[in-house]
């Protein structure tokens, strides 16, 4: 798949600093968590944003809480990554025009969900039921 438009490199990169540490995790998590409550969920392309948004928090906490272990570190980038750009409000299209501003943060949320739909599979899976998905590789993770 073609890479994410704007500068998604560096978050990014950014995100690959920050994989490692929980603190800083924990950082993105609650300011993304805060910028989603914030946000007007009128639109339905403001309510798939929020959705994807929270799966990613409840992924990434899972994660850092212990609870779900089972995400690879380039999954772990990646959604730090796309929460990172969805927290900075002047990405590619501000986030304060009205109408369009996170059409661009959606694109991303979009494209790298695309990228880590086995994980995001896996993980679904998990909280339905399948206590087998729980730690079947730990190589890849933090």
């Amino acid at each position: 798949m073609e890479r994410p438009f704007g500068n998604y490199d560096k978050y990014e990169k950014e995100a690959k600093e920050k994989a490692g540490k929980v603190e800083e995790l924990k950082d993105i998590i609650n300011k993304a968590f805060g910028k989603v409550m914030d946000l007007d969920k009128s639109s339905a392309q403001l309510n798939l944003l929020v959705k994807k948004v929270t799966l990613f928090l409840k992924m990434l906490q899972s994660y850092v809480t212990g609870e779900y272990r089972n995400i690879p570190l380039r999954t772990i980038v990646a959604m730090a990554a796309a929460l990172l750009y969805f927290i900075n409000p002047f990405d590619l299209i501000p986030d304060m025009i009205p109408g369009i501003g996170f059409v661009d943060d959606l694109a991303v949320l979009l494209w790298v969900t695309g990228n880590i739909d086995k994980d995001i599979n896996d993980y679904e899976a998990y909280l339905n039921g399948d206590p087998g998905l729980q730690d079947q590789d730990g190589s890849e993770n933090l």
